[in-house]
Parts: C-alpha cells; sequence; structure tokens
C-alpha cells in the first residue's frame, strides 16, 4: 500500500473506471510513437516490455478517465500497480510461450472474473487502439491480461 501523510485523503482507482467515447483522434499516433521510443531507450528487452504495456494502459486509462491526468500521486499510485501486474504477467506468461500460443495462454492461466466478451472502459480504449493499427494483436492481449489481473487484484483487496 501506499504511504499516506498525515491529513492526506485516500486516493483509489480502478481498472473498471472511465468511459470509452470513440473519436477520429484516438488513439494520438504521436503518444504512440513517444510510448514506443520510451521503451526502446532500455537495453534489457524485459525492461522494454514493461515499459511499453505499462505507458499504453496509462494512456488508455487516461483516456477513459481524463480526470487522473492531472492527478500526479495518483498516476504514480496507478503505474506502480501496473509495472508489478504487468511484471507478473509477463512472468507468468513466459517467453516460450509468445506470439501464436499468448491468447491461449491468457485465458486458460490468468483466472477471468470478467468473461472474455465482457469489455470494460480501458478493453474498450485497447480495442480501438488496435483496430486503428496503433498495437497489434499480442500487444493488446498482453494488456487485456495485465487489465485482468490487476481487476483480480482489486477485487480481492476489497474482500
Amino acid at each position: 500500500m501506499d504511504r499516506q501523510e498525515p491529513g492526506q485523503r485516500s486516493r483509489t482507482w480502478s481498472v473498471l473506471d472511465g468511459r470509452f467515447e470513440p473519436s477520429p483522434d484516438f488513439p494520438n499516433r504521436q503518444r504512440i510513437k513517444i510510448i514506443e521510443d520510451m521503451s526502446a531507450v532500455h537495453i534489457v528487452k524485459e525492461m522494454q516490455r514493461r515499459v511499453y504495456y505499462t505507458e499504453l494502459l496509462i494512456f488508455a486509462l487516461k483516456y477513459v478517465n481524463p480526470a487522473i491526468e492531472n492527478d500526479s500521486d495518483l498516476v504514480g499510485q496507478i503505474r506502480r500497480g501496473l509495472i508489478d501486474q504487468t511484471v507478473d504477467t509477463i512472468t507468468q506468461m513466459g517467453e516460450l510461450h509468445r506470439k501464436e500460443d499468448i491468447k491461449q495462454i491468457a485465458e486458460e492461466r490468468i483466472d477471468e472474473p470478467m468473461g472474455p466478451a465482457v469489455e470494460i472502459p480501458v478493453m474498450q480504449a485497447l480495442r480501438a487502439m488496435q483496430e486503428a493499427g496503433a498495437i497489434n494483436y499480442e500487444t493488446r492481449t498482453m494488456l487485456d491480461a495485465i487489465v485482468r489481473g490487476v481487476h483480480i487484484k482489486q477485487s480481492a483487496s476489497k474482500l
């Protein structure tokens, strides 16, 4: 959990928050390029993937929930949660099972509290990014798996 200063209001976030509104300006290709460049500066492949997936998810979350854009503390909290889940998901998927098997592994090995047909706003944004050609199928599948993992942890912490 995040440390909280005395008198500071606790901020929470959920991958379920937000609303997706299709727009011809989404996804912003320049922002996607910046994310690709941010990840490419890292030498270690795992770090590249972690940065790429995390920043794409933050981009999508900010689109569906613009209120988080101006809250740097909340963005930091979201980033930490996404990094943890991204690392867990990448580890769970395993380097040997990438490409052809990724969708099957995601469906078989990751508990899905949301049925595969259910898309929350951030997942709708990811689908729009794929349909616009900004991300590929593999990336979207990984991002969907990360979102599901975050949802599982967030749901479990409320019990």
